[in-house]
């Protein structure tokens, strides 16, 4: 079944309701069948499934009340991912990623070797929005921007990922994982001397991957993977 958001600022769908503005584009590019059965939903708790009707280029959609939808994923745990400034298109395509696994909020931050870019909001949010549609979930994740480590440091339950061997780390599979977590993935020209003590200061774990060395968006995918996966 094709999967469409829906925005929460449209009045939702009805009887005969027209689809407009960039989701008839979207319509148009998925290669519907007149008739079809579709889901809309969105992060207001909309999750409805509607016939799909095709008149020339219009598109309508019904209100299908009885119609049964497929279970939304639940993730094992409501994970929040902090990434140190990197390029934009390298964030862009980790964000989206991210999304996909079901990770509840992707963050960016500011810290002393990182490569701080302005970041495209507006795009962001279309790639969380289809990574959403791709993989079933049913609300998008957080877009988060921080200006400092200290205010990624007021989350609660911090995990930091390293480089096995430059600080004393454990195995993120071994650690011990609560409900809810940050994972911070730091800049790729590591963290300054009075960023670590900041980060032991506040009692964040150090946990680590696989030996090679990864690049930012690898070591963010791979760990949300890990967490997102493992049985409460």
């Amino acid at each position: 079944m094709h999967r469409f958001y829906w925005p929460p600022d449209e009045p939702a769908p009805g009887t005969d309701t027209q689809v407009r503005g960039e989701l008839a584009s979207h319509f148009a590019a998925s290669r519907i069948e007149d008739g079809e059965t579709v889901e809309c939903f969105n992060e207001k708790v909309l999750r409805i499934a509607c016939r799909a009707r095709r008149d020339g280029r219009r598109w309508t959609l019904t209100v299908l009340p009885e119609e049964p939808l497929p279970p939304v994923p639940v993730p094992n745990r409501r994970v929040t991912v902090w990434m140190a400034a990197f390029d934009a298109s390298r964030f862009d395509w980790a964000a989206e990623k991210l999304a996909e696994l079901g990770a509840a909020a992707i963050g960016v931050f500011r810290s002393e070797r990182s490569n701080a870019q302005t970041r495209n909001e507006e795009r962001v949010r279309r790639l969380l929005i289809r990574a959403a549609e791709q993989s079933g979930r049913a609300d998008l994740p957080d877009h988060l921007e921080a200006k400092s480590l200290e205010a990624v440091l007021e989350d609660q339950n911090v995990f930091v990922l390293e480089i096995p061997g430059r600080t004393e780390s454990q195995p993120l599979v071994a650690a011990e994982l609560p409900a809810a977590l940050s994972l911070v993935v730091g800049p790729e020209g590591g963290w300054s001397t009075r960023e670590l003590e900041l980060l032991r200061s506040k009692g964040a774990r150090f946990v680590h991957l696989v030996p090679p060395v990864l690049r930012a968006e690898t070591a963010a995918i791979a760990a949300a993977a890990i967490v997102l996966s493992r049985p409460r």
